[in-house]
């Protein structure tokens, strides 16, 4: 019999030791844990969804902000801007009627003379507009195309037609006006004196 060196034979001993203890389910195990480890020590470079900002409401009219401020949030819309009743020609067309109509009176009665031509305008019976109304014929004699257009008068015709968008009543003023509902006027003793009939 022959004998094996004690080198060789410590080497085939640890050699049979390791193939012993060797499993491939661990090797599989190890190299899930090993890999896992490197997946949650990368760093995270997705950027994240940005959130949509939430559009501002604007409200045309203060009748509209009250209105959606009544609504529940799960109900709140957003209101569409209601359209204006008016434009810069208007302002214009009026200006010169109450040039022609008011020059030289308060300017509460020029006011007045404005809230007339509003006042048939919701009356429904001397036209669809209020640029239709100035014009309607043998209405409004002091208006002229060839009037002047000044700035006081133009920012009193402004004044009041704001106030008429924001849900304003015809003013007052007496004695020249004694009711909201007057649709006629005529001048006599250097006023304006406001009435509901013609005559």
């Amino acid at each position: 019999m022959k004998r094996i060196p004690l080198a060789l034979a410590c080497l085939m001993l640890l050699t049979t030791a390791t193939q012993a203890l060797y499993s491939p389910e661990d090797e599989t195990e190890k190299s899930a844990v090993y890999i896992q480890t490197l997946l949650e020590e990368r760093p995270h470079t997705e950027e994240p969804t940005p959130h949509a900002a939430a559009p501002e409401v604007r409200f045309h009219t203060n009748k509209q902000q009250a209105a959606a401020e009544q609504l529940l949030p799960a109900e709140a819309r957003l209101l569409p801007p209601a359209p204006s009743r008016w434009t810069d020609y208007c302002v214009t067309v009026l200006a010169r009627m109450v040039w022609g109509e008011g020059r030289g009176v308060s300017r509460n009665e020029q006011k007045l003379i404005v809230w007339t031509v509003i006042n048939r305008l919701e009356n429904g019976r001397y036209g669809t507009s209020l640029i239709g109304v100035v014009r309607a014929r043998g209405q409004f004699h002091g208006y002229s195309s060839r009037h002047p257009v000044t700035d006081p008068i133009r920012n009193m015709v402004i004044e009041v037609l704001e106030a008429w968008e924001r849900g304003e009543a015809a003013k007052v003023y007496p004695p020249f006006a004694t009711t909201p509902h007057y649709l006629y006027f005529s001048g006599r003793n250097g006023h304006n004196w406001f009435r509901e009939r013609h005559r």
